[in-house]
């Protein structure tokens, strides 16, 4: 069996709110590599977000 390992993060998506404080959020895949033959699937979380402050309102 071959356990899955995360790939890379993606960049940060855009700010959720065009002025003052919003949430963006980045994703991996599971997949540097897949799991495969009964592998362990990865642990932890495929997506972050955070607060971001596009500019002041």
């Amino acid at each position: 069996p071959v356990d899955g390992h995360w790939g890379r993060w993606a960049s940060w998506g855009s700010c959720s709110k065009t002025c003052g404080n919003g949430i963006h959020t980045r994703t991996r895949l599971c997949d540097d590599p897949a799991p495969k033959n009964g592998g362990k699937a990865c642990e932890g979380t495929s997506t972050q977000s955070q607060v971001c402050k596009a500019r002041t309102c």
